[in-house]
């Protein structure tokens, strides 16, 4: 997941590039990813979602997965 991570288009998810994240969310995130435990985070007002390798197996099979990261909590 963290190169899932690096490798997204944040610009087009409301928390926006990389390079504008507070130190708060990088801290957050980088904890997150590098947990062995099944992690997940919501972000902000609009609920971005965050998730670590652990936590994939919660969004059961097929797709979900593809769409989750990112994704806006509402929407997902």
């Amino acid at each position: 997941m963290a190169q899932r991570c690096r490798a997204f288009d944040w610009s087009t998810t409301p928390v926006g590039p990389v390079s504008t994240w507070s130190q708060s969310l990088r801290t957050t995130a980088g904890i997150l990813l590098e947990s062995r435990n099944p992690m997940f985070l919501w972000w902000g007002p609009e609920l971005v979602q965050f998730y670590n390798d652990a936590y994939r197996p919660s969004l059961g099979l097929g797709d979900r997965h593809e769409h989750a990261l990112g994704a806006k909590g509402r929407e997902f």
